[in-house]
């Protein structure tokens, strides 16, 4: 006579109750596991994609910005240091130069400032590694959803199959 036969002895027809519910929960849990495991695809696909149109997204957006600021600085730049550069000998001319500190810095920092937002410099640059950096992380984050859903795939996998042993 084994333990089973033992319990069924003692509590008669409430062991095999027991048994009969347990086997019930299990079935359904082997259920909802397989659906957990087959719903996980779905989600990694969509995040995927959502990875890739912000990547997308991203890139477009500093490269419209970038090509937008290098236009303009392209194109008027020179007018803009032509006017501060005018100012400035306007000014130390009126004043006798004492004003020159000022105003020769105001002319160098405007001169610096058009030249950072020209086509050819390390700003614009940095614009086109951002928008690199953009994309590299949006497919870091499809990568990382793929593994998380494959893991949570992983454990419905073996939910199941524990409760199939287990009935």
């Amino acid at each position: 006579m084994g333990l089973l036969d033992s319990i069924k002895g003692l509590f008669g027809g409430t062991a095999e109750k027991a048994t009969e519910a347990a086997t019930k929960a299990a079935a359904s849990a082997s259920t909802v596991a397989d659906k957990a495991k087959t719903s996980t695809a779905g989600i990694t696909e969509q995040a995927k994609g959502a990875a890739g149109v912000a990547a997308a997204t991203a890139g477009t957006a500093a490269g419209q910005a970038k090509e937008a600021v290098t236009g303009v600085a392209d194109a008027h730049g020179d007018k803009v240091t032509g006017a501060v550069s005018s100012a400035h000998a306007f000014v130390s001319e009126k004043t006798g130069g004492k004003l020159d500190p000022v105003t020769g810095k105001v002319d160098e920092l405007t001169t610096k400032a058009v030249g950072s937002l020209q086509s050819d410099s390390p700003a614009t640059q940095a614009a086109a590694t951002v928008a690199d950096a953009a994309g590299t992380a949006a497919d870091k984050v499809g990568d990382t959803a793929q593994k998380a859903a494959d893991t949570v795939s992983d454990a419905a996998s073996t939910v199941a199959d524990a409760v199939d042993d287990a009935t």
